[in-house]
């Protein structure tokens, strides 16, 4: 019969150290950490009000644009004004999520994706009908997060390419659609993001990926750590798509 192990009739004693002394250690650490919680609060706090005045400021910032765009009477600058303006936009959804949510140091991709389409606003109103949708379902499992340096950078590609769409897509077409598509890489440490849309497909002079908007695309996607592609669909349409990859 195994003897039963010794059970202590005292409490642990310290050598050199008495009760009294222990228990103000005690409220000591205590102390500190309540004074670190209250500091990291206010940080928060802090944060979550400059994020907030961010956000206003872009507002204002974009205000302004589509005013001066409905003052002047040049074609191109008007298109310049508000393509800015819709970029300003863009990074301003950004900032929204960030102080409506309790993590300010990081955002989901489905957010994200999300806040794009419910405020994207091309530069003119579409002639015909163009449905926007989302199938987001890969992401909803398991969330994917990008820091606030790496969000708005896939937002502004997102942008660029939705207005693209919106502007040539659907030249000649009574009606459209676009779909934001994600899902899994097969090494699944990256996130692809597919923008389809049924139009007239890109002209082939369009694949070398030249103008302002390509430009911008590229430079964002490789300030991600992405890679990006555009193709013309056989049976009618363009697909883009992005690749991010994720956790770093």
């Amino acid at each position: 019969m195994r003897p039963a192990a010794n059970k202590p009739d005292k409490p642990l004693i310290i050598k050199g150290i008495k009760h009294d002394e222990i228990d103000e250690l005690i409220r000591a650490f205590n102390n500190v950490t309540e004074q670190l919680d209250a500091k990291l609060q206010e940080r928060e706090n802090l944060l979550h009000e400059i994020y907030h005045r961010v956000y206003n400021n872009l507002q204002i910032m974009a205000s302004i644009l589509q005013l001066q765009a409905y003052r002047s009477q040049n074609e191109d600058t008007i298109s310049a004004v508000l393509q800015s303006r819709r970029r300003i936009l863009t990074m301003a959804h950004i900032q929204r999520l960030l102080y409506e949510q309790e993590d300010i140091t990081r955002i989901s991709i489905a957010d994200c994706l999300n806040a794009i389409i419910a405020g994207f606003e091309p530069e003119e109103a579409p002639a015909i009908p163009i449905r926007l949708e989302a199938d987001l379902s890969a992401l909803e499992e398991k969330p994917f997060y990008l820091s606030l340096e790496r969000t708005i950078p896939l937002a502004l590609v997102m942008s660029e390419l939705l207005s693209n769409s919106y502007a040539h897509a659907f030249s000649g077409r009574q009606e459209g659609s676009i779909l934001i598509r994600a899902e899994m890489a097969e090494n699944q440490s990256e996130i692809i993001i597919f923008i389809i849309d049924d139009g007239i497909g890109i002209p082939e002079h369009e694949k070398r990926q030249e103008g302002l908007g390509f430009e911008l695309i590229k430079i964002l996607t490789d300030q991600i750590g992405g890679t990006f592609s555009i193709e013309r669909i056989e049976s009618g349409g363009t697909r883009a798509r992005i690749q991010v990859p994720i956790g770093i």
